[in-house]
């Protein structure tokens, strides 16, 4: 939305703010992302801070991405984002399905696509406590 609303031509301090802007957004998502699950659900127990931070590392991931591309295309850069993170992300990623069930190419691309891996992250956490997980607090 940031492209659409401001343009996609950065120069370095405009490109610094949006960045400075994005991480904000990027906390932000994660912590709220994560409230649900725990105090409202009780579903994740200690392991908060590990979602947040996944969910905090997703979201900067995606969006930095989607900025380098309109900065690189242009307004077709969005474009590209939402095919490659939502068209071929989302079913990609698994959802419900352990990657071994997914066929073909999305089996292979879902890990390496940031909500893919953001979904193996949050499994592990899930059901193995963040003991498999790189990101130790």
């Amino acid at each position: 939305m940031l492209g659409l609303a401001r343009g996609t031509d950065l120069d370095l301090r405009q490109t610094l703010l949006r960045s400075a802007a994005l991480a904000v957004f990027s906390v932000d998502s994660g912590v709220f992302g994560a409230l649900p699950g725990g105090p409202g659900l009780h579903l994740f127990g200690a392991n908060r801070l590990d979602l947040m931070g996944i969910g905090t590392l997703v979201v900067l991931a995606v969006s930095m991405a989607a900025t380098a591309f309109q900065a690189v295309i242009g307004e077709l850069g969005s474009a590209l984002a939402v095919v490659l993170f939502v068209v071929i992300g989302n079913p990609s990623s698994g959802g419900p399905y352990p990657p071994e069930f997914l066929s073909g190419i999305r089996r292979g691309v879902g890990r390496y696509i940031p909500t893919g891996a953001g979904l193996e992250a949050v499994r592990n956490i899930a059901y193995f406590g963040s003991h498999t997980s790189a990101l130790r607090w």
